[in-house]
């Protein structure tokens, strides 16, 4: 628990009331791509997918995906497609409790202090859903997220190692 003094412009969207102002304002986090942090339950938006893989080209991007993603042909093609990228670090786990709990958040943090999160998953369907999400600034939440971040991805390797596509485990990084 931390409190979050420093939590400022927040905007909340209400699905599938705002789908789309929701969705576009999630995936503009990569118009000006800076080095993000990301943790998705499901990644299965193909938008998200083509402006991930440019933006990398410009900034680190750091995904932790539910093993979820890799069980199914479908979502995998896209953990693959992310894991090829240049500048693209996913890593694929569940919870340091067990593998038969899952990576249930759905959360972005950028170097400048800009985060979402919410029940919102990044998927197809998540639009059309009834979930919720919010955009803030701050950056007590952003470093709260990247430590939790870089705690998981490294449980996730030294526990999970069957589960990754990439060769390599991601260095941790802060912002």
């Amino acid at each position: 628990m931390i409190p979050v003094p420093d939590l400022t412009d927040p905007t909340a969207y209400f699905f599938p009331e705002d789908k789309v102002a929701g969705k576009e304002a999630f995936l503009d986090q990569w118009t000006h791509p800076v080095e993000t942090w990301m943790r998705a339950y499901a990644l299965t938006q193909r938008e998200l997918v083509e402006v991930l893989i440019p933006a990398a080209l410009l900034a680190p991007q750091h995904i932790y995906v539910d093993r979820s993603q890799t069980l199914d042909a479908n979502q995998l093609v896209l953990v693959k497609e992310l894991a090829a990228a240049p500048g693209i670090d996913i890593t694929v786990g569940t919870s340091p409790e067990g593998e038969s709990f899952i990576s249930h958040a759905k959360s972005t943090a950028r170097i400048d202090g800009l985060c979402w999160m919410g029940s919102w998953n990044f998927s197809e369907s998540a639009s059309s859903q009834v979930n919720h999400a919010i955009q803030f600034q701050s950056p007590t939440w952003r470093d709260a997220l990247i430590a939790q971040f870089n705690l998981d991805c490294g449980w996730a390797w030294a526990h999970e190692s069957a589960y990754q596509v990439q060769t390599h485990q991601p260095q941790p990084r802060t912002a």
